[in-house]
């Protein structure tokens, strides 16, 4: 059995992420089920299945895998994860959890990356101007 690189798995993971965003899953899922296995330290491969999940109104699942795949303790794409389990429970009906935890993820500074930390912000305002 051939044994992928680093760099292997980087790109085809990519491709496989490409391939969810144009809405070709079906022919991108075995790259990312291949990303989730050969690198489960890298919630890439989650996040692109919770942004599929996402993309069917699936929100409540994508929160699910999200959880249950370790994806928020994830050392690479970590933030990535959290922003986008974040935004999966705001659009299941769970927008004061939401609300909570984004504000705690941010006052706590745990997120660290700047698209991650605009789309927490963002959850923050919405809940404030559509629910106090």
């Amino acid at each position: 059995m051939y044994n992928l690189s680093k760099d292997e798995v980087f790109v085809l993971g990519n491709i496989g992420i490409m391939g969810v965003l144009l809405n070709k899953y079906e022919l991108s899922y075995p790259m990312i089920e291949m990303l989730q296995t050969e690198r489960p330290d890298n919630a890439a491969g989650f996040v692109a299945e919770a942004l599929y999940l996402n993309s069917l109104g699936e929100f409540g699942e994508a929160a699910s895998l999200l959880e249950v795949s370790g994806s928020l303790e994830a050392d690479i794409n970590r933030d990535e994860a959290l922003a986008l389990y974040i935004f999966s429970l705001f659009h299941s009906q769970q927008q004061e959890r939401a609300y909570q935890l984004a504000r705690a993820l941010l006052a706590e500074e745990t997120v660290e990356t700047e698209d991650p930390i605009r789309a927490l912000s963002e959850i923050i305002d919405l809940y404030e101007k559509e629910y106090t």
